[in-house]
């Protein structure tokens, strides 16, 4: 079979020539964005793809996608919407096609990498079949490769195209070592167009930002719905930034930081002589974003009766001060958030339902990481060049196409699409930055330790009894677990870094409770003492977040600050002088989080004393 290819010389113009396919035809296997394995096959009829296309720009149209490049400010560009929507041959080499970058003053560009070929391949969009055809120049410097995805995780390998080929939308290229390139089906969004401060191309966040458009328009609360990390407080402060209160405060609050018993306080405000330290009247967040928006995050950690007078609030739209009797108008606009399902909370326990009911006049869900994963090079390297105003020794990782090898490998970047990413953004702005601070120098790309394991691994944590954990049932686990408040696999986690014996064939479940407990108990205070009583730290360490830590230490009783009474610090006080962190090591909690509770509580007097 002889298949005509177009070549482009230095000067630009179009020469046609013919070059012969000797290799037998190859049957291929590739992978979706969700990891399924399509079939792959050669060509094998004479659709010439051509055909009646919509090639309005609101409609899904084929286009190439740039991944990784050796400059870095190029990832993210994009072919013209009309390149490939008619079924034409595009080539695909160091001088075609063109990509479109995201930012609208830098205009558009070919990969003019001189380690790539004139002419490694042709591509076309057959639209009668729904899938892209791939035509190889058997004669390029270097293989066009097709990434194959482990469903199972673990590293994905390349599998060089060397015969026609088609593949489906979702379909990730590899020129030799020097690029990657996705073909994908998808609407057309100008470089201009808002992307209200968010990053990602993938059609889940241009829905996210139609649905936020579309809810900042009208008033009414909003519930925003989304794994923890995914960015709900940016999703909030979008849509206050697109509503008629634009022009008034925003106020963020994450409710699972708020102490207990200042709570209502800070929500509401309080009147002087309220209760012991309320010097003075005090303005709640309420009333600061008054005509504006206030966002609470964590919803479902508020205590039950808080959430009674939120109601009464956001009905009536009257607060009463802690401390007063008399009522104060408030004309607020209600953005709330919650990582868990708000139908679970409220079989728990932990949601009013008339509250929800009450919040959700808009819903709004937030993707995580993993159905948008064709944005996390990306966003990767956004967070990158964040770190590089600081840091300007990190420039070298943004070098030019003649650099012998890209400075950030494309296996880096497919460990990046291929990650669980659990943490969602928080977690992958974290790996950037440990990315950051080991590629100072410039030279041997390292990888952070996160991404050189399928999932991080309890030998590497500084733990010092680690023992293998003991085999519990799964609906014991999970009896267990709904005791204490907690998940099935937070549980599990605690039990792997210290096991418990599990219950035996005679013993009460009570008396199994009673023994696990303690076991929690001990394991847990152990382990807020190896992180320096850093509740961040240790959220990290077991992978959960801060506010299913914290609803463990209450359950088991451990030690907060809010705990402590006068005489307990004003004890640890004269035994260390008044060092804040020497007390935080007697008293066993944060020496961060006694500092503020010192100072919140006007309680700096007693280690004076």
């Amino acid at each position: 079979m002889r298949n005509p290819i177009r070549m482009q010389g230095w000067t630009g113009l179009r020469v046609l020539g013919t070059i012969g396919h000797h290799t037998k035809p190859l049957r291929l296997k590739g992978v979706t964005l969700d990891h399924a394995e399509p079939t792959i096959n050669t060509t094998e009829d004479s659709d010439d793809g051509l055909g009646p296309v919509n090639t309005g720009l609101d409609q899904p149209t084929p286009r190439m996608i740039l991944l990784h490049h050796s400059d870095l400010s190029r990832v993210g560009s994009i072919t013209a919407p009309d390149l490939m929507s008619q079924g034409q041959w595009v080539q695909l080499g160091r001088y075609s096609p063109e990509f479109i970058s995201l930012n609208p003053l830098q205009g558009a560009s070919a990969l003019q990498d001189p380690r790539i070929s004139r002419l490694q391949a042709e591509i076309r969009w057959r639209p009668a079949r729904g899938v892209f055809e791939i035509s190889p120049n058997p004669q390029a410097r270097r293989p066009v490769s097709q990434v194959i995805f482990n469903p199972n995780g673990g590293s994905p390998r390349t599998l060089p195209i060397e015969s026609p080929t088609t593949v489906p939308p979702g379909t990730l290229l590899t020129v030799g070592k020097r690029a990657l390139i996705l073909l994908d089906l998808r609407a057309w969004h100008a470089p201009s167009q808002d992307r209200m401060g968010m990053i990602g191309e993938t059609e889940q966040m241009w829905h996210l930002r139609r649905e936020i458009e579309s809810v900042a328009r009208f008033e009414g609360s909003v519930l925003v719905l989304g794994e923890t990390g995914v960015g709900k407080e940016l999703v909030a402060g979008a849509i206050h930034n697109r509503s008629p209160r634009s022009q008034d405060r925003f106020i963020p609050v994450n409710c699972a930081a708020l102490p207990e018993h200042l709570v209502e306080s800070m929500l509401f405000g309080h009147k002087k002589g309220a209760f012991t330290g309320a010097t003075q009247d005090q303005m709640g967040v309420f009333e600061e974003a008054n005509n504006g928006c206030l966002f609470l995050d964590e919803l479902g950690e508020l205590p039950m009766g808080i959430q009674a007078k939120l109601l009464r609030v956001t009905q009536d739209g009257m607060l009463t001060p802690v401390g007063s009797t008399r009522h104060k108008p408030v004309n607020v606009r209600l953005i709330a958030a919650t990582n868990r399902s708000p139908f679970a909370e409220i079989n728990a326990g932990n949601l009013r339902e008339d509250l929800y009911y009450r919040i959700a006049s808009h819903t709004i869900n937030v993707p995580n990481l993993r159905a948008r994963r064709w944005d996390v090079p990306l966003l990767f390297v956004q967070a990158l060049d964040k770190l590089r105003q600081t840091h300007p020794e990190l420039g070298w990782l943004w070098q030019r196409p003649e650099a012998p090898r890209p400075a950030i490998p494309i296996k880096f970047i497919l460990a990046l699409l291929s990650h669980t990413w659990e943490g969602n953004i928080r977690e992958l702005l974290n790996i950037a930055a440990q990315t950051a601070r080991l590629n100072l120098s410039s030279g041997t790309f390292n990888y952070p330790n996160v991404l050189t394991r399928r999932a991080p691994s309890l030998e590497d944590r500084s733990i010092a009894d680690l023992r293998p954990p003991a085999s519990i049932d799964d609906a014991t686990l999970r009896k267990a677990a709904r005791h204490f408040s907690v998940s099935r696999n937070t549980l599990d986690r605690l039990l792997q870094v210290r096991a418990c014996a599990p219950p035996r064939p005679d013993e009460p479940f009570s008396h199994y409770l009673t023994r696990l407990e303690a076991h929690l108990t001990e394991t847990l205070a152990d382990l807020l003492a190896q992180a320096n009583h850093s509740q961040v730290q240790l959220a990290a360490e077991l992978n959960v977040s801060r506010s299913t830590l914290i609803k463990l230490i209450l359950n088991l009783k451990i030690t907060r600050p809010g705990d402590l009474s006068e005489q307990d610090i004003q004890n640890a006080a004269k035994t260390t002088g008044g060092d804040v962190e020497a007390m935080a090591t007697i008293l066993k909690v944060s020496s961060r989080a006694l500092k503020l509770h010192l100072s919140r509580n006007n309680l700096m007097h007693l280690i004076d004393s």
